[in-house]
């Protein structure tokens, strides 16, 4: 998906998504990959993780 979503979405600078708080397994495996913890909870209560998109073109 990291490398998909710049190339089918140009204008795309970021990737969001969401996890349960007690994921904590999952919440590992995303820092792992790069995404960072912004501090935000959706409506759900699950924690809302970041990383910015490499452009494709570099």
């Amino acid at each position: 998906m990291l490398a998909f979503v710049p190339r089918m979405h140009n204008n795309c600078r970021e990737i969001q998504l969401t996890v349960e708080k007690d994921n904590v397994v999952a919440q590992k495996l995303y820092k792992s990959l790069g995404f960072d913890d912004t501090g935000k909870v959706n409506k759900y209560g699950e924690i809302v993780y970041t990383i910015p998109v490499i452009d494709a073109q570099e």
